[in-house]
C-alpha cells in the first residue's frame, strides 16, 4: 500500500470529545452536524457498552442537531441558524439531571466559521447547567487533542465554588477514563490507595466516570497534579484555584508509579511518607514479579501500538521486566505532541500514524511482526493473529471487556501486566513450536 492517500491509522478529533463527555455522568454532548455523529457514539459504545450517551430504552445524553450534508443542507450550515440552536441548547441545559452541557460541532461548522460561542452565550443566559463549549478543531485536531481541550474548556467555565484548600489535597486532572470497566475502574482505584498511602486525599479526578459536582470538588484542593493527558486544563484549573500545579507521568510501570508519587508527596510535603511507602511497596512487588519476569519474560520481544504516553511507559515496563520493545507505532498527530513527549518518545523511533494495511504497519522492520512473542495493539491495529500473541490494550478494545479490578496503572497494574504477559509468552512459545493448548 502506498503511503501517500492512505487511510491513516489516528482516530478524529470527536473521539476524544465522546470519551470525555461519556466520563461525566451527568454531561449531556450536543454536537453539532449529520446523523453520523450517532454512529461515532456507537462506535465508543463498542468500547465502553456502560456508555450512556446513548441508550436502548430512552433519551441518551448524546444530541445530534442532524444537520443535513447533502443538497441544500449544505446552504444550512453557512447560514446563521441561532434561533433553531440557541433553543436546542437551552431545553437540554433545563432537562432534569443536568450537570453541564458539552457543545462540539463537526468540521463543516468549523469551516464555515460558524458563531457557536455566541449561541452558547445567548442560550446560557436562559439559564440551567452551564453550556461550555468545546473548540470545533475536527479539521486539524486528532483524539487527544479533543480528549484535552474537553477538559481544558471545563477547567475554564464550569462553575467552581471558592477555592477552599485543605492540607495534602489534590485534584488529579487528566485521567483518561475511556470506559467504565475492571480497567479504568482498577486504575481509579489504584491510583486512590497510591495516595492514600503516602497520606494524601484526592479531592477530585478528571476525569472519574463520576457527576459534574465531583469535578467541583477540585476546589478543596491545595495542588493540581497533571497528568500528560490534559496538562493545559490542570494549568487552568490551578490558576482559578489559585495553588500549585506539577506535571506528573502516567504511573504505569514500577520507576513510573515511583516517580509519580515521588512529585505528588514532593507538592504535598509528604516526601518521608512517601519513602516509607514506596520501599515496602517496591520490595512486596518484586518479590512477587520478579521469578516470573525471569523464567518467561527476560529475552522476549514486543511490539507495541500506543498512544504517546501510553507507549512511552509501556517501553519502560517491558524494559524493567526484561522485554525488548521491536517496534512502536503511536496513533497521535506528532505536531499536536509536546516537544518533550516526542523527546521521550525519540530512542524508540516510533511511527506516527502509519498508514493502514497489514504490512505497512508492522512497525520498525517489515518481519517486526514475525519477530516479535507479543503484540500489545489496540483493536483497530492490523495485524496477523498467526505472527505474535495479541494483546488487546488501549483505545479502543473491542474484545476484552473486565468486570473485575484489572488496573494497568501504578504497581497493582504492573501485577496485571505480569500476568497477561506471561501467558502471552507462553503461547508464543507454544505456537513456535508447532503445538497448541491442547498439547499441554
Amino acid at each position: 500500500m502506498s503511503e501517500r492517500g492512505a487511510l491513516r491509522q489516528n482516530l478524529p478529533y470527536l473521539h476524544g470529545v465522546y470519551v470525555a463527555a461519556a466520563a461525566i455522568s451527568d454531561a449531556r454532548l450536543v454536537v453539532d452536524g449529520p446523523f453520523c455523529v450517532v454512529q461515532k457514539a456507537e462506535m465508543h459504545a463498542a468500547h465502553d457498552p456502560g456508555s450512556t450517551l446513548l441508550v436502548a430504552d430512552g433519551p441518551g445524553r448524546l444530541v445530534p442537531t442532524d444537520l443535513q450534508a447533502k443538497g441544500p443542507g449544505v446552504l444550512n450550515a453557512l447560514r446563521d441558524r441561532e434561533g433553531p440552536l440557541v433553543t436546542l441548547l437551552a431545553e437540554v441545559a433545563a432537562l432534569p439531571a443536568t450537570g453541564v452541557v458539552l457543545l462540539a460541532a463537526m468540521d463543516i461548522q468549523e469551516a464555515a466559521a460558524a458563531p457557536l460561542e455566541r449561541y452558547r452565550r445567548v442560550a446560557t443566559e436562559r439559564g440551567g447547567a452551564p453550556i461550555v463549549l468545546v473548540d470545533p478543531r475536527s479539521l486539524d485536531g486528532d483524539w487527544l487533542d479533543g480528549f484535552a481541550r474537553s477538559l481544558d474548556r471545563l477547567a475554564e467555565r464550569l462553575p467552581l465554588p471558592p477555592a477552599a484548600p485543605e492540607p495534602a489535597s489534590v485534584a488529579l486532572v487528566g485521567n483518561f477514563m475511556d470506559r467504565r470497566a475492571g480497567d479504568q475502574h482498577g486504575n481509579l482505584a489504584e491510583l486512590g490507595r497510591l495516595l492514600e498511602g503516602i497520606g494524601v486525599t484526592t479531592a477530585s479526578t478528571w476525569l472519574d466516570g463520576g457527576p459534574t459536582a465531583s469535578l467541583q470538588q477540585a476546589h478543596r484542593a491545595s495542588a493540581v497534579v497533571s497528568l500528560p493527558y490534559a496538562r493545559a486544563a490542570a494549568r487552568r484549573l490551578a490558576s482559578r484555584l489559585g495553588v500549585p500545579c506539577v506535571d506528573a507521568e502516567l504511573p504505569l510501570g514500577v520507576a513510573a508509579t515511583c516517580r509519580f508519587l515521588r512529585t505528588v508527596a514532593d507538592v504535598t510535603g509528604r516526601a518521608a511518607a512517601a519513602d516509607a511507602f514506596l520501599a515496602r511497596e517496591v520490595d512486596a512487588l518484586v518479590a512477587d514479579v520478579r521469578p516470573l519476569a525471569f523464567r518467561f519474560l527476560s529475552g522476549k520481544t514486543a511490539l507495541l501500538n500506543a498512544d504517546p504516553h501510553a507507549g512511552a511507559a509501556l517501553a519502560e515496563l517491558l524494559a524493567e521486566l526484561g522485554v525488548e520493545v521491536v517496534g512502536l507505532t503511536v496513533t497521535a498527530s506528532p505536531e499536536l505532541l509536546d516537544p518533550a513527549v516526542l523527546e521521550r518518545l525519540a530512542p524508540l523511533a516510533p511511527r506516527y500514524e502509519p498508514p493502514l494495511g497489514p504490512r505497512s504497519a508492522a512497525g520498525q522492520r517489515d518481519d517486526a511482526e514475525a519477530d516479535a512473542d507479543v503484540l500489545i495493539a489496540s483493536t483497530l491495529f492490523p495485524h496477523d493473529p498467526r505472527r505474535a500473541t495479541w494483546l488487546p490494550f488501549g483505545y479502543p478494545n473491542y474484545l476484552r471487556h473486565p468486570t473485575t479490578l484489572r488496573p494497568f496503572l501504578g504497581f497493582q497494574g504492573v501485577r496485571t501486566w505480569v500476568d497477561d504477559l506471561v501467558e502471552a509468552c507462553l503461547r508464543a512459545d507454544l505456537r513456535r513450536r508447532g503445538r497448541d493448548e491442547e498439547d499441554l
